[in-house]
């Protein structure tokens, strides 16, 4: 007698069927997974990312490595001695009341520091200097050579001063301090532009000032003078501030002024006929041809209005001996008041001779 496995296979060969294809497929899968793939390409690394794989390679390891490294190094820096070579200001101490100084003083001096590493360290900190007392100091020359005694070193800093780089000498001219009241000269650079000129005087206030210093050197100057003011392209007055120049060791209770630079336009104007004037002893053998010429001035616009026809005089000079037909040389007087400010550009007609007057 069959069993019921054998009789249920008989009865559904489709179910049999069916399970074996299963087993099948799962053998393929197991082969699959086993099977080494060796056909596809492993991805090649750029140098960049080799490079930052070998940076990050133990990185902590090497984190501490250089920490230790660092600590060494400052331990034993600190406790060695070592010599160098600080820059230190100059200070001059201590000078009595009512004088002053003239020379080329020195604001840094090099100084040789031999102390150890931790002594340096507070050195850079706390920088030294060389102090130059000037108590005892008298009107006249003074000269006097700066030597290691002169080096101040900061409280508790353990470091002994070898010596000064340069060899240094101090000359000094101790003089009394004067005052004085000089006035303000303000600097122009440039020219105005080509239609417009400078009409009458730079106005500055103040006009003068104090000044102190030594007595040779105020005793130099004759005017406190400004920082340049550029006046290249201007076509109209106008005002500034202007810091003022003084030498060093002079000094002023102020140290800005302001100016104003008076700008106008220029224009052009024709005056006459004048009468020829020519010299007394040819007036009465001798006359020009023609008698009356026009002139034509140039100069800034409000100058030639306010000026009027009898202000002018036309004078003659012949180029040579007097001869008939001889050129006669004009000349334009102008007012004095305004001989800077006006220019002749022509005379109409611009040719003049002599002719000899008919008897």
């Amino acid at each position: 007698m069959s069993s019921p496995k054998r009789l249920l296979g008989v009865l559904r060969p489709e179910a049999s069927e069916s399970r074996m294809q299963r087993d099948a497929l799962t053998r393929r899968n197991r082969v699959s997974i086993l099977t080494p793939v060796t056909n596809r390409p492993q991805p090649r690394r750029s140098p960049l990312q080799g490079l930052r794989q070998t940076l990050l390679r133990n990185l902590g390891i090497k984190i501490t490595s250089l920490v230790l490294a660092v600590a060494v190094y400052a331990h034993v820096y600190a406790r060695q001695e070592q010599e160098t070579v600080l820059r230190v200001p100059l200070v001059l101490d201590g000078l009595p009341a009512g004088l002053a100084y003239r020379g080329d003083v020195a604001e840094y001096l090099r100084v040789r520091v031999r102390a150890k590493g931790s002594e340096l360290i507070r050195l850079r900190a706390q920088t030294p200097r060389v102090v130059i007392p000037l108590a005892q100091a008298r009107p006249g020359l003074l000269q006097r050579l700066v030597t290691t005694g002169d080096v101040v070193l900061p409280d508790k800093v353990d470091a002994a001063v070898i010596g000064l780089v340069e060899p240094t000498v101090l000359s000094l001219q101790i003089e009394p301090i004067v005052t004085a009241r000089l006035p303000v000269a303000v600097a122009l650079r440039g020219t105005p532009a080509s239609a417009s000129a400078r009409y009458g005087a730079t106005r500055v206030w103040p006009e003068t000032l104090t000044v102190s210093g030594p007595a040779g050197l105020i005793s130099a100057l004759d005017s406190v003078r400004t920082e340049e003011l550029d006046i290249n392209g201007r076509a109209e007055s106008f005002g500034a501030s202007l810091r003022i120049v003084l030498p060093p060791g002079v000094h002023a209770r102020t140290e800005q002024v302001a100016v104003r630079v008076p700008i106008v336009p220029l224009g052009r104007q024709t005056y006459g006929p004048f009468i020829v004037g020519l010299p007394l002893g040819l007036r009465a053998s001798w006359r020009s041809v023609p008698e009356s010429v026009s002139v034509r001035l140039g100069g800034p616009r409000t100058v030639l209005a306010s000026l009027r026809a009898s202000d002018l005089r036309l004078r003659g000079e012949p180029s040579g001996p007097p001869e008939d037909g001889g050129h006669v040389r004009l000349d334009a007087v102008l007012p004095s008041s305004i001989r800077n400010q006006v220019r002749v550009e022509s005379f109409e007609p611009g040719t003049v001779v002599l002719r000899r007057r008919v008897p």
